[in-house]
């Protein structure tokens, strides 16, 4: 599909034709994510951070192709 340079909208129009598609990285190996609730950002904080540590000691995430 040919699109004139002057045209400002055949972006918009090239991609309601032929939509881009992505499609997202899927993660194999993540700790389990449940419902949390907390009574306190610093509560939270030291959650992320228990988090993150079990992640790293997994060896990081491995992510599907």
């Amino acid at each position: 599909m040919k699109i004139a340079c002057d045209d400002y909208k055949a972006k918009i129009r090239a991609w309601v034709h032929a939509p881009p598609r992505f499609e997202p990285a899927v993660p194999e190996s993540l700790p389990h994510f449940g419902c949390r609730r907390f009574s306190s950002y610093a509560e939270m904080n030291a959650w992320k951070r228990e988090y993150r540590r079990a992640i790293a000691r997994a060896g990081g995430v491995r992510w599907k192709p």
